[in-house]
């Protein structure tokens, strides 16, 4: 018995239907023509979740705190041309940082290309640099075996984004009019059909780890460099166990989560930013080994420690990545992170010296004392005051997003160690200010527990749109806006002190009124001058975002950081060379 379809939505819903069997959770529609059948095929499902946010730059940054939140591909999709294109920033920090995306473009016939066609662009592997793998079976066809082509191919875009090669992939697919359900394009035996729709089996690609043996140098100093990542507990307590057992510290990174979980050591060090900007400190402390885990270091400071050591280096993580650019690293071990710590146990000296270790462990206590009495005179308009009180205001097992730029830096210089299980998220694989409101919201969307971002003026105005979707959703995410006038990193930068038209060109002052627009979009407005009333701001339950605008005094916030720095110096100075 023959039956009228539209070529267009049998392939697009076989395609879907194959995604569901994978366990796709999560899509995210920019609404578009030429995606019209893949729009109505995942509008059908009843496994798959629908996010539409009509920006594509925001879907794509929404897409990905999705990914970074539930650990699982999200899928995004666009309709063809210069949409397509929008999608490219978020594609970038998901190859970088490796997120799990499957990006999904809708494309012109290829015979469209370069003829002046409507919304056509040469689409063919646009984002080749920034993807693990690309696909495109061509236009649809009514064939068992092109059928079971594009069935393979949502198959291994799924395991390849999560499993085999974590990251972004790119699947183009074309379609040729008609695209509306009520528009028949062909008549197909039922049981032709029946065969279309049946779907293949996963079978689970087996990563296998680097079978390695793990021997360190015999030695008492050495060190943990802990940068970025979504670290599995286990791993973190082994990390803990292998510290205590090799008298290695800790350095962790602020974006690594280590500083803020219930796990009690003192071999954690949160202010190696600061006492390792002496040079003199930096060249008694350095070690002969230092493993590396996560990725590179957000301060230049440890940047420079890295490059300037002597010491033996290992790169250690699952994917092969080299997160070193001073590209001074001894050795890079792909393995897991775990694997790795269990093995090298076996390897630490059973008479490890911990005068090296105490050593990090005092200079950590300096630093908190001078902590403790320089900011306890400062207001919440000083920029590293505002940003060291807020771990202590938040409640446990809250998620917070740390913007790039400033906002990143100071909560590394300054955030200090706490019980709370505070899960932290940011953008760390390019590192840019775009989308960053959008992919809160999309870590947001995905936890039951509180979710906070902290961001800087210029960041909030590159990602406007972002706030679409928190209103769209009810999504109760809480903004601390850290309003310093724009461009204020590049104060702390060598170009400030050139000769040059630096209010001009680098300090890029905005002078918006953040209240209409978060109030346009539905949110709820809080300008805060004091701790009591960021206390408030946190601690205030809403359905919907809110906004706590902070205006900031840079040159004193400037001023600050370096009076600090130097009591710091001085102080540990003062322990190891007296």
């Amino acid at each position: 018995m023959k039956i009228s379809i539209n070529r267009n939505l049998l392939w697009s819903d076989v395609f879907v239907k194959q995604l569901e069997k994978c366990g796709l959770k999560n899509i995210c529609i920019s609404p578009g023509s030429r995606s019209t059948s893949l729009v109505i095929a995942f509008s059908k499902s009843k496994r798959i979740k629908t996010h539409v946010i009509v920006d594509e730059r925001s879907s794509s940054y929404f897409a990905l705190g999705l990914a970074k939140a539930s650990k699982t591909p999200t899928l995004i999709l666009t309709t063809s041309g210069t949409a397509v294109a929008n999608l490219y920033p978020a594609i970038i920090e998901a190859y970088n940082s490796r997120v799990p995306l499957i990006v999904l473009t809708a494309d012109r016939p290829e015979y469209l290309i370069n003829t002046g066609a409507n919304q056509t662009i040469n689409q063919i592997n646009i984002f080749k640099n920034h993807i693990r793998k690309y696909y495109n079976p061509g236009l649809p066809k009514l064939t068992i075996s092109s059928f079971i082509n594009l069935k393979k191919i949502a198959v291994d875009a799924f395991l390849t984004s999560s499993k085999s090669d974590i990251g972004p992939v790119h699947i183009n697919l074309p379609f040729d009019k008609p695209f509306e359900p009520s528009v028949k394009t062909s008549a197909v035996d039922d049981l032709k059909i029946q065969k279309f729709y049946s779907l293949l089996e996963i079978k689970d690609k087996i990563i296998k780890s680097n079978q390695i043996n793990i021997i360190l140098p015999k030695t008492s100093r050495g060190l943990i460099l802990l940068g970025g990542k979504d670290y599995d507990q286990k791993f973190l307590k082994k990390l803990i166990n292998f510290s205590h057992a090799s008298k290695f510290p800790i350095l962790s990174e602020g974006n690594a989560s280590l500083r803020f979980v219930n796990i009690n050591s003192q071999n954690v060090i949160s202010n190696h930013t600061s006492f390792l900007r002496s040079a003199k400190i930096a060249k008694f402390l350095d070690p002969e080994v230092i493993l590396q885990f996560g990725s590179a270091p957000v301060s230049n400071v440890i940047l420079e420690y890295f490059r300037n050591s002597k010491a033996e280096k290992f790169l250690v993580n699952s994917s092969g990545d080299i997160h070193d650019p001073s590209r001074s690293y001894n050795k890079l071990i792909t393995i897991d992170e775990l694997t790795f710590i269990n093995k090298a146990i076996e390897s630490v000296s059973s008479k490890s010296d911990s005068s090296f270790l105490n050593k990090f462990v005092e200079l950590d206590k300096i630093c908190n004392q001078v902590k403790s009495s320089c900011f306890s005179k400062q207001s919440i308009k000083i920029e590293s005051r505002l940003i060291e009180s807020i771990i202590p205001l938040l409640e446990n097992d809250a998620n917070l997003f740390l913007s790039n730029s400033m906002p990143i830096r100071d909560f590394d210089y300054f955030s200090s160690v706490s019980k709370k299980n505070i899960k932290i998220y940011s953008n760390r694989g390019a590192s840019g200010i775009d989308g960053i409101i959008s992919t809160a919201a999309g870590v947001a969307s995905q936890s039951a527990s509180p979710t906070y971002l902290i961001i800087g003026d210029l960041a909030f105005h590159h990602d406007i749109n972002g706030l679409q979707a928190l209103a769209k959703y009810n999504i109760p995410l809480k903004i601390i806006l850290i309003n310093n006038c724009g461009g204020r990193i590049f104060n702390v930068l060598p170009i400030s002190k050139e000769q040059i038209e630096f209010d001009k060109y680098f300090r890029t002052e905005l002078n918006l009124n953040f209240k209409l627009m978060v109030r346009a979009s539905k949110g709820i407005y809080n300008s805060v001058t004091s701790l009591k009333q960021l206390r408030s701001f946190i601690i205030n339950k809403t359905n919907t975002f809110s906004v706590a605008e902070i205006r900031t005094n840079t040159e004193k916030s400037i001023k600050f950081r370096n009076e600090y720095w130097g009591k710091v110096t001085t102080e540990c100075e003062n322990y190891l060379f007296q």
